[in-house]
């Protein structure tokens, strides 16, 4: 694969994915979600959030192990041990619903930033040209876990803050919601990651004009599971978990055993 084609290819999966995320975003900022919310859990979202810019903006840290990075997001976990003395010392339930509302809050904070750092790895390791057992994973969890996080904000008021989008992430998760709620942004990313994904399989250290036989088979018997399962899964499931999953992980493992064989 060539210098500008790999280019080419990183910024296409990362600009789709990046439109879901935008999409959460604006969802986000329209809403006044963070006004919605309790003061803990606010502060806890900014806290990550601006924690993940400097990760991303700061070389050092982008090029740092993940576990140096979980680290980072993981602050508000060395506070409970504090506010626990302090519960126990001064006998105020201020400190204890402060450790719960950090309990609650710093999962989610970390599902809701998390996404830019994936983002910015799966482009970086699409430019490098790495191997399809490293991207295919990188990029179904990716693009699954946007997936869930937009379509939990078209169930959830914005006056509810973050502790309505919390319940209804949860939900999503259990299965307990339909995919048909799925926003087009979804379908648009996830077809624009498909064609990006197979061009990425088939043109992988080769070269693009001998690579179009390959390209066109996969599109063809790709796009014939893909309708296939759409009909199956309408009259077999509800599950957003299935709906989403499986067919991520069939392609992940097709694309994975054509590159093999090659």
């Amino acid at each position: 694969m060539n210098l500008r084609l790999t280019w080419v290819l990183a910024a296409a999966a990362a600009l789709s994915l990046v439109w879901i995320f935008a999409s959460f975003i604006s969802w986000l900022v329209l809403g006044a979600v963070l006004l919605s919310s309790n003061s803990v859990a606010s502060l806890v979202v900014i806290s990550a959030a601006l924690r993940m810019a400097a990760i991303v903006c700061v070389k050092r840290l982008r090029t740092a192990d993940l576990l140096v990075i979980i680290d980072i997001l993981s602050l508000e976990i060395v506070s409970i041990p504090f506010l626990a003395l302090a519960s126990l010392f001064s006998g105020n339930p201020v400190f204890a619903e402060a450790i719960r509302q950090v309990l609650f809050a710093w999962p989610f904070a970390l599902i809701l930033v998390s996404p830019v750092y994936g983002i910015y790895k799966l482009a970086t390791l699409m430019r490098d040209s790495a191997s399809l057992s490293t991207v295919l994973p990188s990029t179904v969890m990716l693009y699954a876990l946007l997936a869930i996080i937009l379509t939990a904000t078209t169930l959830t008021s914005p006056s509810s803050g973050l502790a309505g989008l919390s319940q209804t992430l949860v939900a999503v998760f259990l299965g307990g919601l339909s995919h048909e709620v799925a926003p087009p942004e979804v379908g648009a990313a996830g077809i624009l990651l498909y064609v990006v994904l197979i061009l990425y399989a088939t043109t992988r250290g080769r070269d693009m004009r001998a690579s179009l036989n390959s390209i066109l088979i996969l599109a063809v018997v790709g796009s014939l599971v893909a309708l296939g399962w759409a009909f199956l899964a309408t009259g077999v499931t509800d599950l957003a978990s299935l709906a989403f999953g499986v067919p991520g992980v069939a392609l992940a493992a097709f694309l994975w055993g054509v590159s093999r064989a090659h």
